[in-house]
């Protein structure tokens, strides 16, 4: 079966877009993505949108909000006591980065289970927040 699409113009190209019913989901089914690991994320801007910076010289040139985007990443650990990062890269229309969840690092014993709990689904809430804050700025 074809997949249904709607054409979007603009002055540059002419592009066909999956509608987002037809979006295959990203995420492991009954995956927890509280566990301990490293993490391979992209974020992808709202319609591809060039919002980030450009490509000059063979090289990322960022604009205000792409330091904007730079800033908030890495702030990420100073909200987030269990996340550290790694390497990470902007892209003009996307950020791809490795998040690290070390929960071992939180808290002492006793109260670990507890935010163990709390945290359920901790990588999604933090690329979530990341999204909200730079959405926002």
């Amino acid at each position: 079966m074809p997949v249904p699409y709607r054409r979007e113009t603009n002055e540059k190209t002419t592009r066909l877009a999956v509608t987002m019913q037809n979006r295959k989901p990203t995420r492991l089914k009954k995956y927890d993505y509280s566990q301990d690991g490293y993490y391979f994320v992209t974020v992808c801007v709202q319609d591809m949108k060039r919002v980030f910076g450009d490509i000059k010289n063979s090289a990322m040139a960022l604009n205000e909000c792409g330091e904007i985007a730079k800033t908030m990443w890495l702030e990420i650990p100073q909200h987030f006591e269990n996340i550290q990062l790694d390497k990470f890269t902007i892209m003009p229309n996307h950020i791809h980065g490795i998040i690290i969840i070390d929960n071992d690092n939180v808290g002492n014993g006793h109260a670990r289970s507890l935010q163990m709990k709390r945290q359920h689904q901790t990588l999604p809430v933090v690329v979530g927040a990341f999204k909200s804050v730079t959405t926002n700025e």
